[in-house]
């Protein structure tokens, strides 16, 4: 590594740090060095052409994908400050979030990328990554666009009728989806994904109906009734369908978190002691989405304290709509 890069993953480093403790806008000048340090920006792009913030009528702006689904249900939600600055709002993602990302409002079309490129397209003049959306605005804590839902269930899911079969309401109780692990490809998977036996302490609390969202589980949590989903969530137009039939949503840090939070349903995440960036410190709310709550871990691997917290919540919520 030459000194020029070890610069610039110091400073990924610190923008990593700075926005964990809420140091924003500063925090969000530092992220873009994430693309030297660790990325690499699509082939097609021309430098010149990114877009500053400006308005841009009469011209299109590409908006395109970048690292985990997560990052994209997260940060899309700033296409609608957008749209007032220009023409035609065009966004580039990966095919399976095509359709749940197009119900966003402020994107006027949307190119899923085949091979690392968009499919046919008419061209665009300006073009900006998803998540450097936040340093455009200069958005801190006190402004982020928090409103929600800013994504919905698109209209064509595969699977409808299974998915409505499968988690049709029983009386009485209380619909619960689980999602206890993330990519197994994640840098930090060891720590987030939580093992599926930590989950049967949650086979205390009465009233539920399990879910589970792991798309291809290995081992599966010891609950009564456990109706994995997985089979029948193909796209996340699938995914989104199913959570819309939930009442809540108890999670690993992944990218379902977000997508949860975004379409505006209840979700609990469970977190490790070292968390991401945009989970902050110390608080169990997040501003980005007013319908999550956050459990933590109190030290390293130390899931079965959060998961005590999570059965006295959840016991509460069951004693409260008894």
């Amino acid at each position: 590594m030459t000194p020029a890069q070890s610069t610039q993953w110091a400073n990924y480093c610190e923008s990593y740090w700075a926005l964990l403790r809420g140091e924003m806008p500063g925090g969000w000048d530092l992220h873009e060095h994430r693309w030297t340090a660790e990325l690499s920006k699509p082939a097609f792009l021309q430098p010149q052409h990114e877009w500053r913030g400006e308005d841009f009528q009469r011209r299109s702006l590409l908006l395109y994908y970048e690292q985990g689904a997560g990052d994209m249900f997260q940060f899309i939600r700033f296409a609608s400050m957008v749209k007032p600055r220009g023409g035609q709002v065009l966004l580039a993602c990966t095919a399976d979030q095509a359709d749940v990302l197009g119900t966003c409002p402020g994107i006027d079309e949307v190119w899923p990328v085949v091979h690392g490129r968009p499919g046919p397209t008419p061209g665009f003049d300006l073009h900006l990554p998803v998540c450097s959306l936040p340093r455009i605005f200069r958005t801190d804590l006190a402004t982020i666009p928090s409103s929600c839902p800013y994504l919905s269930v698109p209209p064509f899911v595969r699977t409808r009728e299974l998915l409505v079969s499968l988690t049709a309401r029983v009386d009485g109780y209380r619909r619960v989806g689980l999602m206890w692990a993330g990519s197994p490809t994640h840098p930090n998977d060891k720590n987030r994904s939580i093992p599926p036996g930590a989950l049967d302490a949650l086979a205390s609390i009465p009233g539920c109906a399990w879910f589970g969202f792991q798309l291809e589980p290995k081992a599966t949590p010891n609950l009564p009734g456990l109706v994995n989903l997985g089979a029948a969530l193909i796209t996340w137009s699938e995914t989104a369908f199913a959570l819309s039939q939930m009442d809540l949503l108890i999670t690993a840090d992944t990218g379902i978190a977000h997508l949860a939070g975004a379409m505006g349903v209840p979700v609990w995440v469970l977190l490790p002691y070292f968390p991401d960036f945009r989970w902050l410190l110390d608080r169990s709310d997040s501003p980005w989405y007013p319908t999550m709550r956050i459990f933590r871990q109190p030290k390293p691997g130390d899931w079965p304290s959060v998961l005590a917290e999570v059965v006295a919540a959840l016991g509460s919520l069951s004693r409260g709509a008894a």
